[in-house]
């Protein structure tokens, strides 16, 4: 496995390892001076795997690993965390490091993390461990969020930082040189780091950003009290308490130089010019008139408040400050919430009632984790809660209901339709996307499936192939207008060509959002394979730009449409134009089983390790005489009464295997058929095979004797007898 790590800007995550060593085992630390071998070690670990992690030739050399991981004393907005352990690792003392600098400037609230775990201790979340501890040194420094940039391929790192608080804000297309798959998508992730309490405030004004949002209507008010400045005693100018505004997200800028402080102080005879920001942002960025600012008892006299801007400014005069009763003045911001009241129908109420009082905006859909929860837990259709409310903004529950109902194999559900719903990304929600496509293999009921533009991706685009090489019920398939590649495309494909019981008629795959007008040839050639084995679908919206495979797909649409035609009409199949008869000479099988060659030849069986060898050498079927002799040069030596009934017994299993597959059937002439073998039948040495070839045409192949049975080079790896060699490195 490789290692990962993320410069300024961009982080890359494998959690992967030997199962040795548990992240617990491990102690977090600053790093120190004699720290700097290890982390070179380490870094350089990260360097070399040029897959996942993407250094610029000029971080190559030591000196230069050392200048980016290290910690600078003149720099204090640069923390190095290490997790030191035993050589258990294999790389020096070190399990991983976690690098948190400020993004863009010493004084800057952004900031940007790295960070990098050994080979040898991956796999028990110690990538997770230091991701946290980054986020809380961040979170003390007075970071108010965290953003890194993640390849949408490593889904391990995305794992990592979402279980840390990150959330995707946008995708940015082919940013990512990965140097096997070419260029790859890259995910801006954010994490929030303000307060719970002042993000809520600022989610009920509308504030997102620093443009300020239009004002609302319908204005209701709140109070919250926040501990913000501080008077001192002329006599004892220590601070007394600890101010708690950074805990709601009050903060200061204080004189003319800009500086941010949680609680200033204020002295006698000093010119004061204090602004509050909250969660920092300006009063100015909030809507207009939304905060009136106030103090639990008066300022010192020479001070004044501007309620509005919440201003403090002027120059306090000493003998107020004797006169005070207390050392510390809360200054209150009473906030004007906008909000708009909508009278909730009979359906609303009932999704209250699941828990589900709120939903979320745009597209996103909102999930009501207890009643997730609680659904998960149902085993029995009968048992199942009533449908969750859907509307356009609001549909996780509803998403989650559904998918659960194909799981379970619903009986009366024959019909899913997602379309135009978005659904979250498989790897931050596994209980919608991936469930689904998982149940699609082992549901019997379903009939049709709608999914155009329901934001379905590449990783379950390959769920959904393995599905359908298994599903026997499905009629209907729409994927119109979603994120999948040409190389998804291929997995559906061959999903279907496996599946000589596909029940599919209606396949829609076109407008993918992550290709051009056309898929490309080889995943055109996959499409064409797949209509030339099936027989079933009758409608494909699909756009080949070969010619040849065009032409393929657009014969297979005729023959099909032609059967589904007769078949709807009740014709028997006596009635179906009679079989071409044809002589049989050669058959050569195609495709190898699925299981492993052990379920054919008994390794405990003299005899049956013989044939093995001699197919696996020479990639045909042998006659007794043939496999008599290549016995006796292995110093074997088989009896007609063993060899005989051996090869009748691998005949019956090789073409047992074969059916549905396809294969090349030669006639007398040396013509030669390719198609699906839908039948075969044996009287002695006297064989008949049923062949479709791609035009829906039937042949009856028949011959007196034993044919030549041949295999395709596709069979070697499986026949193969020789152990896989096993690489020291």
């Amino acid at each position: 496995q490789r290692a990962g790590a993320q410069t300024t800007g961009s982080l890359c995550v494998s959690l992967t390892g030997s199962p040795h060593l548990m992240a617990a085992a491990f102690e977090i630390r600053p790093a120190i001076d004699s720290d700097k071998p290890a982390i070179v070690c380490l870094a350089r670990l990260a360097i070399e795997e040029p897959d996942r992690f993407p250094w610029n030739d000029d971080h190559q050399t030591d000196k230069d690993l050392l200048q980016f991981w290290s910690p600078e004393e003149r720099c204090r907005r640069k923390f190095l965390l290490v997790a030191e352990g035993n050589d258990s690792s294999g790389v020096g003392r070190f399990a991983g490091m976690c690098l948190l600098q400020a993004a863009g400037g010493s004084k800057a609230l952004l900031g940007s993390l790295s960070f990098v775990v050994a080979p040898g201790a991956r796999g028990h979340g110690l990538a997770k461990r230091l991701c946290a501890a980054g986020v809380e040194v961040a979170t003390k420094q007075g970071f108010t969020a965290l953003r890194v940039e993640v390849p949408t391929c490593n889904a391990p790192a995305v794992r990592v930082l979402a279980a840390n608080g990150f959330q995707v804000k946008c995708t940015l297309p082919g940013t990512f040189a990965h140097s096997t798959l070419g260029p790859s998508d890259l995910q801006v992730m954010v994490a929030d780091l303000r307060p719970r309490e002042v993000r809520r405030s600022l989610a009920a004004l509308g504030v997102t950003g620093r443009a300020p949002p239009t004002p609302a209507r319908s204005p209701r008010s709140f109070s919250t009290s926040m501990v913000g400045v501080k008077c001192t005693d002329p006599e004892d100018q220590s601070i007394l308490s600890t101010s708690t505004a950074s805990k709601f997200g009050m903060s200061f800028r204080t004189g003319g130089s800009g500086a941010l402080q949680d609680s200033p102080t204020l002295y006698p005879g000093e010119e004061v010019h204090i602004e509050p920001l909250i969660a920092g942002l300006s009063i100015s960025d909030l809507p207009e008139h939304s905060v009136r600012f106030s103090t639990s008892t008066p300022l010192p006299e020479g001070l004044s408040l501007d309620e509005l801007t919440g201003k403090i400014t002027g120059t306090a005069k000493a003998s107020s400050f004797t006169s005070m009763a207390t050392s510390s003045i809360s200054l209150m911001a009473k906030v004007e919430v906008g909000a708009e009241l909508q009278v909730a129908d009979a359906t609303t109420l009932s999704h209250i009632s699941h828990g589900s009082s709120s939903g979320s905006s745009g597209t996103n859909p909102f999930i009501n984790e207890e009643f997730a929860t609680s659904l998960q837990k149902v085993v029995d259709v009968a048992d199942l809660p009533l449908a969750p409310t859907v509307n356009r903004n609001f549909h996780g529950d509803w998403m989650l209901w559904m998918v659960h109902r194909v799981w379970l194999n619903d009986p009366e559900l024959v019909e899913l339709d997602f379309g135009q719903r978005e659904m979250p990304l498989g790897h931050l929600e596994p209980r919608i996307a991936p469930k689904l496509m998982e149940a699609i293999a082992q549901n019997t009921h379903l009939e049709k499936i709608v999914l155009n533009g329901s934001n379905l991706q590449k990783p379950e685009a390959a769920l959904l192939g393995a599905a359908l090489s298994k599903n026997t019920s499905l009629l209907e398939l729409h994927l119109e207008s979603n994120c999948l590649d040409a190389a998804a495309l291929r997995e559906l494909a061959v999903g279907i060509a496996a599946n000589p019981e596909s029940r599919l008629e209606v396949l829609r795959l076109a407008n993918q959002k992550h290709m051009g007008q056309f898929a490309g040839r080889p995943t055109e050639q996959a499409i064409a394979n797949m209509m030339k084995l099936n027989d079933s679908i009758i409608k494909l919206g699909f756009e080949c730009d070969d010619a040849n495979w065009r032409n393929v797909i657009d014969r297979a649409l005729l023959r099909n449409n032609d059967l589904w035609r007769r078949r709807h009409a009740g014709e028997r199949e006596e009635d179906l134009p009679a079989p071409e008869l044809k002589s049989l000479s050669h058959i050569r099988l195609q495709v190898p089983p699925s299981g492993s060659a052990g379920a054919f030849f008994d390794s405990q069986d003299s005899a049956s390790a013989v044939l093995q060898r001699y197919l696996e050498e020479n990639m045909m079927l042998p006659t007794p005489a043939q496999l008599q002799n290549f016995a006796k040069k292995t110093g074997d030596i088989l009896p007609y009464t063993i060899v005989a009934p051996l090869l009748r017994k691998c005949r019956t299993a090789l073409l047992d295997a074969s059916r549905g597959q396809p294969i090349f059937a030669l006639d007398n002439y040396g013509v030669q058929l390719e198609g699906v073998l839908r039948n075969w039948a044996t009287d002695g040495e006297a064989h008949e095979l049923e062949v479709a070839d791609g035009e829906g045409k039937r042949s009856i192949f028949k011959s007196h004797k034993e044919p030549k049975f041949s295999l395709a080079r596709d069979w070697q790896p499986w026949l193969s007898t020789r152990q896989p060699a096993h690489g020291g490195g």
